[in-house]
């Protein structure tokens, strides 16, 4: 069985409304709960909020980071952040799927060295 099939029909189970394509702007609250969600369409009332925001690696699947501006907003503790899985693009073809152990990587521009870690 399909993963996402799998969820999306314990969400309509238990009566859980999803609402695709509207990127949330801001947690609503009211005397220190959150009490649902603005997006760019509407504001959306709920008992539970889930937040699923990402992290900072791959923006291009929606993940901005938001989550973790608002856990600061809401008084949270955020430790500093750091991407942690980033596609390196290389002139070296076959290493699709290749996990690889005890690695350096030095990054340049222009024959400068911006950073390097072993």
């Amino acid at each position: 069985m399909d993963i996402v099939l799998f969820f999306l029909d314990r969400l309509k189970e238990n009566n859980v409304h999803l609402h695709t394509q509207e990127t949330c702007t801001k947690l609503l609250v009211e005397n220190n709960q959150i009490t649902g969600i603005q997006t760019e369409k509407k504001n959306y009332q709920a008992d539970t909020v889930i937040v699923t925001t990402g992290g900072l690696s791959f923006q291009q699947t929606g993940s901005s980071g938001d989550g973790l501006e608002w856990a600061k907003e809401l008084g949270l503790k955020v430790t500093d952040t750091y991407p942690g899985l980033v596609s390196i693009k290389t002139t070296m073809h076959n290493l699709a799927g290749l996990s690889l152990k005890n690695v350096a990587i030095k990054i340049t521009s222009n024959q400068k060295k911006l950073y390097q870690c072993s």
